[in-house]
Order: C-alpha cells, then structure tokens, then sequence
C-alpha cells in the first residue's frame, strides 16, 4: 500500500522545477554541464540541487546532453544520470575527455544487431532497400538549396553510420561493412509538386541501396503550402530515436552554414562495433531455459481479446485526444517524481484498465514496439 502522508506534495514538486533559479556553477565541470542542459532544455532555470528528471528530462534529454558535454571535452557514465541525486552531484562525477574510439572503424564484417538480423531474414529483393523512415521538414519560405546540401553533407560526415553497406554473403546471409569516404545523404531539388508529400518520400526511398549506397536521400519540394525538406533514411541505421538527434544537428548545421560558418557537430562517442558487440554479448546472458523468459514467452501466446473485436485496419477507429498545456507540464514532468516513471508508462497504466474492461480480461496483451535499438 502507499504511505500518502510520505508523499511529497504537488505544488513542492513544481516549485522546485520552476524556482530553482540560476545555477551559481563552481568549476569548469558544473559549468559545461549547466552549458549542455540550456542547449537541451532551454528556457528551464536549473539548480545544482535540481533532479535532472524531475526537471523535465528524460533518457533521450540525457543522451543530447552527455553528447553536448563531450564536444566540451567532459565525459560521463550515463548511470550516473539517473543515480545522482541533484544536477550538482553530477557534475561532480565528470571527468575530462581523453580521447574516444574511432567510430568509423573500417576492421572486418560488424555483427547485425537483432533488428537488423530481423530485417534481413524478414526482406528480400527491392524490399531489402525500401526499409526505410522518412521525416518531413515544412518552411513557409524557401531556404538555401546551396546552405542545405552542405548541411546534410555535414550531418553525413558525423553519422559514419550512413556510410555502412549491407553485403550478401554466399551462404545469402548479410553482413555490414563500413564503406571508407562513402557517409553521404543525396540531395535532389525537385519542382514543384501538386503530390502527397507520402507519395513523394515513398518514391523517394525507392532510391535507396543497401549494397551500394546511399541509406540516405533527401529532396526539396514545394506546393501550396509552401517548402518541405524530406529527409529518407534506412530503417538498419535510424530509428524513431535517431531522429531527434539528426533534426537537431542537420538544423545546427544549416544555421552554420547560412552564416557561413562551419557547424560544430558532436562526432559519436562510442565505436559502432563496439555497441554492436555490446548487444550481441548482451543477449547470451539470458539463457533459453531462463524462467522468466519462459514465462513472458508464455503470456505472448495468450490472446484474449473478444472474438468480434476489429482486426484490420480499416475496422478500427483512431480516437484523438488532445492534452491542456498544465496537463502536458505534469504528464512530462511533476507526475514521475515518486516512482520515477516516463509519460509512455503513465499512458499505458492508464489504457490498461480501459482496455481489461472493455475485453472483459483481466489480463490483456500488449505488443510495443519501441525504437527498436535491440
């Protein structure tokens, strides 16, 4: 049972998100972490006795600004993000930068991660190329055509991701290889078009090779509503994550460049191979025989949805629901205080009881797919 009288009162929770006040920082390290959170966070006043979640941030938010403060020359365990108490004591945990392992890394066949081996089981012929995701940046003016191609030339240059190549082996397995000098998005400027913008980023994607490149094409288009950037990229090299961080370094990189001036992208901290490895050694730890694998494995076979629910897509129904900003403020931040959760967990808390009451089941199944990174 919960303690009520142990819990911290709401309007404490939000006074001490939205007063902390300005950071009086002491030393370079709490300085360049101040520095990292107002580029991640900005217009959040942060103190040293802050909580990094409880002031609006999330694992995503926390990734941003670890790759921030790496361009400042400071590194840090992302364990230390959600052990340290206030933002003070994690600043008291960093540590300079002395060098970071080649991401590029061109030694050898690099080991498909379990998305990957997924798609590449699971897809065949042109399929295979046409993988991919696709975001769509809309402007009422039209922008620099020259500015943008260098922007996504720069973007290219710090994801060396962009320049793997997927290769059939002889056995007709694949294997992914770094292509040297070959990091690169196509950049097509298109006239003007009365089309979908789907339609187009579709069309777009079917210029996509995983053998031999690009996993990355991008075009400029206009219509009546004014100019769009489609950015299409393999799904085996980007997933919903991934492009929060491209948004924000391609649009880092066109400001640079209007002005200019060469961006300063912060280049990967870690080596592809070396993650890659980390997954595979990751998944051997948990045996086949483990018994909570087992059980969950179990649950998945359950389904106990009524038989006359909709199955298809064109039986189902999309039921929009749109949050005031006070509401939005405490689902993103206040309310995760006590038990540390994210805004996704609070949703499905909620939609599992709707969901038991309408399936008449107590227990229910449900199928999340995240980003997909293992």
């Amino acid at each position: 049972k919960v303690d009520v009288s142990r819990l911290p009162q709401a309007e404490d929770v939000v006074q001490d998100r939205v007063s902390s006040g300005d950071w009086q920082t002491q030393g370079e390290a709490e300085q360049a972490l101040q520095d990292s959170l107002r580029e991640v966070m900005p217009g959040i006043l942060f103190s040293g006795s802050a909580n990094f979640f409880s002031s609006g941030g999330d694992s995503i938010k926390a990734i941003q600004v670890l790759s921030r403060l790496r361009g400042l020359g400071w590194s840090v365990d992302m364990k230390a993000v959600y052990r340290a108490p206030t933002l003070a004591a994690l600043a008291a945990q960093l540590v300079p930068l002395e060098g970071s392992a080649d991401p590029f890394d061109p030694r050898g066949p690099i080991t498909l991660s379990g998305m990957q081996h997924w798609w590449s089981e699971g897809y065949a012929g042109s399929g295979r190329n046409t993988f991919a995701q696709y975001v769509v940046w809309r402007m009422a003016e039209r922008p620099s055509a020259t500015a943008l191609q260098m922007a996504l030339r720069d973007v290219a240059q710090a994801h060396p991701a962009l320049g793997m190549r997927f290769l059939p082996r002889d056995d007709g397995a694949i294997e992914q290889r770094f292509e040297a000098g070959a990091a690169a998005i196509a950049f097509v400027e298109l006239a003007a078009t009365t089309d979908p913008i789907a339609d187009v980023a579709l069309d777009l994607a079917q210029q996509l090779d995983v053998a031999a490149g690009p996993l990355g094409v991008s075009a400029l288009v206009s219509n009546d509503s004014g100019f769009a950037l489609i950015l299409a990229v393999h799904h085996a090299i980007v997933d919903g994550v991934s492009w929060r961080v491209l948004g924000s370094d391609l649009q880092a990189a066109y400001a640079a460049r209007c002005r200019s001036v060469d961006p300063e992208l912060v280049r990967p901290t870690n080596a592809y191979r070396d993650w890659h490895q980390a997954l595979a050694q990751h998944a051997e730890l948990v045996p086949d025989e483990d018994p909570e694998l087992a059980y969950w494995r179990a649950r998945a076979e359950e389904d106990r949805v009524p038989s006359s629910a909709p199955r298809t897509v064109a039986d189902s129904t999309e039921i929009a629901v749109e949050l005031d900003s006070p509401s939005v403020l405490s689902l993103l931040s206040d309310a995760h205080e006590v038990y540390r959760t994210q805004a996704d967990e609070l949703l499905l808390a909620a939609f599992v009881p709707a969901l038991a009451t309408w399936s008449q089941n107590s227990m229910v199944r449900i199928e999340l797919e995240r980003h997909g990174r293992t």
